[in-house]
């Protein structure tokens, strides 16, 4: 039989304040052959020191094995969109990956196919710098999306964005944004007719 498959859970905060954690993360994180789930800790204390940001991160952690059973992935403060056009946990995902967390990163405005792929069932961006191009860009080939949220971008600045289809399996969008960008982005969207009685939006 197969082995069974390992759900990681990392901390920022420890990473960035405890040695012996960002050894021992490093580590773990040399082989991710049987990483299922690689998950940001849910807690409210962790999530304030992400979006504050801090010294001693490793944002390359991430790029270091591949992860062939990969379902589940959530990155923090990627600052280099370089890392994203060359992760190597996302280079052989099989089974594909289906759930995609952004948190305080800055987004290649390509909208990498590498990060945002076909795949993708759940999509959360939070934090996030430069989210209304890279999305504009990578939605369109999101086919499989269903649940997209996209939140705390209450001061981003939102360019023109070219127009997109989103996926005819979408059942709910979640935008918590400033006005100008959620009409921007809803400027640009086409959006299917039943997805339209789905909408949550919070606009600054």
């Amino acid at each position: 039989s197969s082995p069974l498959p390992v759900v990681v859970q990392y901390s920022y905060s420890k990473f960035t304040r405890r040695l012996r954690h960002a050894d021992a993360l490093r580590w773990l994180l040399r082989d991710l052959s049987r990483v299922r789930e690689l998950v940001h800790v849910d807690n409210l204390a962790d999530w304030i020191e992400v979006a504050r940001g801090g010294d001693h991160w490793d944002e390359t952690i991430f790029n270091h094995s591949a992860a062939p059973q990969l379902e589940v992935l959530q990155l923090v403060r990627i600052a280099s969109t370089d890392i994203f056009q060359s992760l190597a946990c996302l280079k052989s995902v099989h089974p594909p990956l289906r759930d995609l967390g952004l948190f305080s990163c800055n987004l290649p405005q390509d909208g990498s196919p590498l990060l945002f792929r076909p795949s993708l069932t759940h999509l959360t961006v939070t934090f996030c710098r430069g989210p209304w191009t890279s999305l504009a860009n990578a939605l369109e080939r999101l086919v499989c999306l269903e649940i997209l949220s996209i939140t705390q971008h209450h001061s981003e600045e939102v360019p023109s964005l070219p127009s997109f289809t989103l996926s005819e399996s979408m059942r709910f969008i979640e935008i918590y944004a400033n006005s100008t960008a959620v009409l921007s982005f809803f400027g640009a969207a086409r959006i299917p007719l039943h997805v339209q009685e789905q909408l949550r939006c919070s606009m600054t």
